[in-house]
């Protein structure tokens, strides 16, 4: 499914360069014709959309300049990243078959293009389960809060699988491409692309990084989460004098039986 695909940090413009540079050459630093390479580099253009609009979407909840949007716009906003994410991974397939059927290359026979479709495949139930779920009004509270950490660890797994995919794809890129001379010998080009996977890698830590910090949680879901802690210490507090007082009015009803019995 991705042949050289590539990605970096949103925050750096320099890596998405050299990314785009790459994905105008054939590995030794020439340019190609377009009809020669148009295949190829469309699907590690397409790749590194994808990669880069998921990424986004994970952690477009927790964006500081995102706080004073509405949750259901944030909603509306995840979805369409997740949406623009997976028809990115649609090209990219379509442009890989016909890559592959174009040099009578055979298709799916690797277990880069194995996980590669199955990441696709949950990608788009995760895409509709998710809309159902979190974006139909008549969708129950009960289901949306059971469904939630399903949801969340299935799109990040998801993200994460996508990075291994793209990184295998890299390195099978790298192992039929290069010839004279080989991969092993560690040549410039071979050493470019290795670079730019880590970089995929940083960029996958990154966005787990923020997706799973309570600090950068939402300052509504922060105050939800410590209003109903609070709550519950506020209940636990009242019930603490309740059950001291019952337990007082015990103890002074059996000293009075007690009394009376030695009264009598």
């Amino acid at each position: 499914m991705l042949e050289n695909s590539c990605c970096s940090s949103d925050a750096s413009s320099s890596p998405w360069l050299l990314i785009f540079f790459f994905s105008l050459t054939d590995g030794d630093g020439e340019f190609e014709a377009v009809p020669v390479r148009s295949l190829r580099c469309r699907s590690c253009r397409v790749c590194r959309h994808n990669i880069r609009a998921e990424g986004t979407a994970i952690i477009v909840y927790r964006l500081p300049w995102t706080w004073q949007c509405s949750k259901l716009m944030m909603k509306f906003i995840h979805a369409g990243l997740n949406l623009t994410a997976f028809i990115f991974a649609i090209i990219a397939m379509v442009a890989v078959f016909d890559f592959h059927n174009s040099a009578k290359i055979p298709n799916m026979y690797s277990l880069h293009s194995w996980l590669g479709l199955m990441a696709v495949i949950l990608y788009g139930l995760q895409l509709v389960l998710g809309v159902g779920l979190y974006l139909i009004p008549v969708t129950p509270v009960s289901w949306r809060a059971a469904c939630m950490p399903i949801h969340v660890y299935s799109g990040l797994f998801l993200f994460t699988s996508i990075i291994a995919v793209a990184l295998m794809g890299i390195t099978e890129k790298l192992i039929f491409g290069l010839t004279n001379p080989k991969y092993k010998d560690s040549p410039p080009e071979a050493i470019f692309v290795n670079v730019l996977g880590l970089l995929l890698v940083v960029f996958g830590a990154l966005i787990l990084w923020i997706a799973t910090r309570a600090s950068w949680k939402r300052p509504s879901d922060q105050i939800a989460h410590s209003l109903h802690t609070n709550r519950g210490g506020e209940d636990n507090s009242k019930a603490g004098p309740a059950m001291s007082e019952l337990e007082d009015g015990a103890s002074c009803e059996t000293d009075g039986d007690v009394r009376k019995r030695n009264s009598k």
